[in-house]
């Protein structure tokens, strides 16, 4: 399927969302008054409203609401808020600041026995140490996860868990094992007819079997995953374009996966998803290393440097991009920046596996509870 007619196909599904909900106003109208608990209360739901459109503003109410909750040290409120401001956090890329909130709470969570609430918790505790790359823990928590959700029998937040379990086995190179969690997750989704994270789901089957070398596969499910997204309120469009390029760069056909990882990085920055912003310039580097194109290469480098000054929560990702810089200014004969970037490499290397972390690409959606 060319990107055109795949255009088509989900052209009309982007229509923009109403500036600020009407709820949004009327908390916002009472805000001013109100103090003590009841403000971190109108606070948490303020950021709760803004999760939907705007993580900065959620971030910057939940933090007040955080701070006032643990001020009258209501460990109930400090559980509520804290949950919202740990999402917040980790989705403006401040990882480590968000897995702090998230290890703060759960001690609370777990003795007060609030499953809701401790569900969130640990899925949240999982997907900050996904991002860090250190697996081992991520998996730990997610199986926890996956383990409460079964124990309530809500189908929609068990196929969501499934799929969180099936990113960890991905990360670890275990693609079959993180195949047979991603398939448990569709099955789920398709026997209750629920649309919900299915187009991410495909995707990432289709990912799987990319890396197993499958290519009959990878391409029906990745097709499968298209032909949803008429059907999807909000198709993984990022992901989606990710795996494309991914199948077709694993066949060396560097001219059809440009316009895939380009398409790609587009529909990431529209979402603020950086962590895939980076796994798409990887691979633009690389396919502009093999196409000897080396304007095209520093152009996204420089991109790649942007989001380095801004973010510094995904070390494995950057690590990738180190390795194929180092490998063009080897080529060019630049030992000066050779050199530069070896350094950047070699630092980052000693700091990631001093964590015990593991390496490998992403393109693989990953699933919150908020």
């Amino acid at each position: 399927m060319t990107i055109g007619k795949f255009l088509i196909v989900i052209g009309l599904l982007f229509i923009l969302t109403p500036a600020i909900s009407q709820k949004i106003d009327s908390l916002k109208a009472i805000l001013p008054n109100a103090t003590g608990m009841h403000r971190a209360r109108i606070l948490n739901q303020l950021a709760r409203e803004y999760l939907l459109n705007d993580d900065s503003a959620a971030t910057n109410y939940s933090h007040e609401g955080f701070r006032i909750a643990s001020e009258v040290s209501d460990s109930a409120l400090i559980i509520r808020t804290g949950r919202v401001l740990s999402t917040g956090l980790r989705r403006i890329s401040l990882v480590d600041s968000s897995l702090k909130v998230d290890l703060t709470i759960l001690p609370m969570a777990r003795k007060k026995r609030d499953d809701h609430e401790l569900m969130a918790i640990v899925n949240s505790i999982g997907l900050s140490y996904t991002y860090q790359g250190q697996y081992d823990k991520a998996l730990h928590f997610h199986l926890e996860s996956l383990l409460l959700r079964e124990q309530t029998r809500d189908t929609l937040s068990i196929a969501l868990a499934l799929n969180n379990v099936g990113l960890v086995y991905y990360k670890l190179n275990d693609f079959e094992n993180a195949a047979n969690y991603f398939k448990r997750s569709v099955d789920y989704k398709e026997q209750f007819n629920s649309q919900a994270g299915l187009v991410g789901s495909l995707t990432n089957i289709s990912l799987c079997y990319k890396q197993l070398g499958d290519y009959k596969n990878a391409s029906f499910y990745i097709e499968k995953a298209v032909s949803r997204c008429c059907i999807d309120a909000n198709p993984d469009l990022s992901n989606l374009f990710y795996a494309y390029g991914e199948i077709y760069l694993e066949q060396k056909r560097y001219d059809d996966a440009e316009p895939y990882f380009i398409d790609s990085y587009k529909y990431a920055v529209r979402s603020g998803d950086v962590r895939l912003q980076f796994d798409n310039i990887d691979r633009l580097l690389q396919i502009y290393f093999e196409k000897k194109k080396p304007e095209n290469f520093h152009l996204w480098l420089s991109r790649a440097d942007e989001l380095v000054d801004e973010r510094s929560a995904f070390p494995v990702e950057l690590m990738n991009i180190y390795a194929s810089v180092i490998a063009m200014y080897r080529n060019e004969n630049d030992f000066e920046k050779t050199a530069f970037y070896q350094q950047k490499y070699i630092h980052l290397k000693d700091s990631v596996f001093n964590e015990g972390l593991t390496f490998q690409h992403s393109g693989i959606r990953s699933l919150e509870f908020t």
